[in-house]
């Protein structure tokens, strides 16, 4: 069933706004993990473990570029 993407308001320091922001999307995170993990397993062969390993790697290029964006992405993590 198709429900339009939610736009969340919240205030704060950038990881507390990404704390937030983690929290009222809870549901979809699971849900986008619920439909993508499967994929990235069969397609690729990456467990979510793996997934996040290589996910990491990019974490002090996004740090270098805005460091308030890697803390949201933290507080949302």
């Amino acid at each position: 069933m198709y429900a339009p993407v939610p736009v969340h308001a919240v205030e704060g320091s950038a990881s507390e706004c990404g704390e937030a922001h983690g929290t009222l999307a809870a549901d979809r995170v699971a849900k986008t993990l619920e439909i993508y993990l499967p994929s990235f397993e069969r397609q690729a062969g990456l467990s979510l473990d793996a997934a996040r390993a290589r996910a990491r790697v990019f974490a002090d290029t996004i740090r270098a570029l805005d460091a308030g964006l890697m803390q949201e992405i933290e507080g949302i993590a």
